[in-house]
């Protein structure tokens, strides 16, 4: 199992997107979590190619394959019918990409982890507007607005959002970072409630806040 993981990541790597979508559907059939699956299939060639996008020296074909091999693994995931194995409570999250950054890639992952741990995600895409995020979640009656970077320099944008959201109302509205862009930022300095170092930890941080949310409507 762990080496075919660790081949998947490879492949990943690669770019070789027929051998991605051959392992993953091999995985799958063995009955591997996606939880596990996206952590060392996934996210760990992801970080590698985040690591690439920030330095002079990189490929743009290489990154493009890699991306490409990626998408196609989270295609035979998405179909697969399979749920991650960490249910969460109804909750709607509006997610993309902060202003100034066209990467998407690592919110194309939480996108599909957190609907197939059955969120309802309004994904907004990438370069996205400080205010966009706001205004989607007073449409939607969001419970969560998730903000990803690439790029440090965008957390002058994503700071904007909670001052938005205060003026617009949404006083009790979680807001989470993630993404490389916003690794090293403190929660305070981007007036976020949480700083996600990946999926997963962003992922445990709503079902605790969920769990919170469902004992104090029990009590009350």
């Amino acid at each position: 199992m762990i080496n075919h993981l660790q081949d998947l990541a490879q492949a990943v790597k690669d770019g070789d997107n027929k051998k991605a979508r051959s392992l993953t559907r091999q995985l799958l059939a063995e009955g591997i979590p996606i939880d596990l699956l996206v952590e060392k299939g996934l996210t760990e060639p992801l970080n590698s190619l985040n690591s690439k996008c920030t330095i002079d020296d990189f490929s743009l074909l290489e990154i493009f394959l890699a991306g490409r091999a990626m998408m196609d693994v989270l295609e035979v995931i998405s179909n697969s019918g399979q749920k991650v194995v960490r249910p969460l409570p109804e909750m709607t999250v509006i997610l993309g990409t902060i202003k100034d950054d066209l990467h998407d890639l690592g919110k194309h992952i939480v996108s599909i982890f957190f609907s197939l741990a059955g969120l309802k995600v309004i994904d907004l895409g990438k370069d996205v507007e400080p205010q966009k995020f706001v205004q989607a979640a007073i449409e939607y009656k969001a419970d969560c607005i998730a903000v990803s970077s690439l790029l440090t320099i965008t957390a002058q944008y994503a700071k904007e959002i909670r001052r938005l959201a205060t003026h617009c109302g949404l006083n009790d509205i979680t807001i989470i970072a993630g993404g490389a862009g916003f690794r090293l930022a403190s929660r305070k300095y981007l007036g976020v409630d949480f700083v996600a170092r990946d999926v997963f930890a962003g992922l445990d941080y709503l079902l605790s806040l969920g769990r919170r949310k469902k004992n104090y409507d029990q009590t009350s």
